[in-house]
């Protein structure tokens, strides 16, 4: 039998990925807390019974990651698949809006094509994250019905972040969505989808983003300690990447009354902290 019964098990055996998917599919069951050295995990409000329990690892990017490739497979760039995965084209590009490409982290592609799906193919918005208004170090799941939005949101944030929580919103909304998020959010997405037809209807685009591990909100206190920033309650805006290639952290805070603004390099917030 094994290890793993319930959700809770995935995020004890180091598992969870921190989407938030369970959250979604049981909010009265299940709630995704903060853990300041593992990340974003699931918390049990509730007993769930066995059949909810079995859906809920049935969604769960944890338990495996798989690709449907049957219908393509002549297709695929094969010498590529050990490392990377099944592959049909490779593009490069950015946004050829120079505000989209210069405040995003990396060339603006995901803000660029949310927008046009939102102005050009009429779809509601983009599911993704933001910095939380209230706690700036912080992420939370937003729905981003305009350009404008979505450029105040835009850029990395290597901090926790469960995308898949707000589901609902893009279940809820009158047109397509679209959903921006790490592979393994976007693999919670699929396994939901494939469950929940009213979500599968509203799921117009998914954008998975290149993932290198998502770093504790540990890390995050450490590199505004590095910055100069004692009392983290003090932050009012926290940027990690961005505003040119590759971009610095930079953080304003404020002490007895006085705004002050610190940065790192990229290899100093990433490399050296995060």
């Amino acid at each position: 039998m094994s290890k793993i019964q319930n959700i809770q098990d995935v995020a004890e055996y180091q598992l969870c990925s921190g989407c938030g998917v369970c959250a979604y599919l049981a909010p009265e069951n299940v709630e995704i807390i903060d853990v300041l050295d593992s990340g974003r995990r699931p918390k049990l409000k509730s007993p769930s019974s066995a059949a909810l329990e079995s859906e809920l690892l049935g969604a769960c990017p944890g338990m495996g990651v798989k690709h449907n490739t049957k219908d393509r497979e002549e297709e695929f760039q094969h010498e590529l698949a050990k490392s990377w995965g099944p592959i049909l084209e490779i593009w490069e590009g950015y946004s050829s809006d120079p505000v989209v490409r210069f405040k995003a982290s990396s060339g603006g592609a995901t803000s660029a094509l949310a927008a046009f799906c939102i102005q050009e193919l009429g779809m509601e918005g983009l599911l993704h994250i933001a910095a939380r208004k209230d706690v700036p170090f912080l992420n939370e799941t937003v729905l981003s019905t305009s350009k404008d939005e979505i450029l105040e949101r835009t850029g990395s944030r290597y901090a926790p972040a469960s995308p898949c929580d707000k589901l609902d919103l893009v279940e809820n909304a009158k047109s397509p969505c679209v959903v921006a998020g790490k592979p393994c959010d976007i693999t919670g997405v699929a396994n939901a989808a494939a469950i929940r037809p009213g979500l599968a209807k509203n799921i117009g685009l998914t954008i998975a983003c290149f993932c290198a591990g998502t770093p504790t909100t540990r890390g995050t206190l450490k590199m505004l300690k590095t910055m100069g920033v004692d009392d983290p309650r003090n932050v009012r805006s926290l940027v990690y990447r961005g505003q040119g290639w590759p971009g610095r952290a930079r953080v304003e805070f404020e002490v007895a009354g006085e705004t002050r603004d610190s940065e790192l390099t990229y290899a100093e917030s990433w490399g050296d902290i995060l």
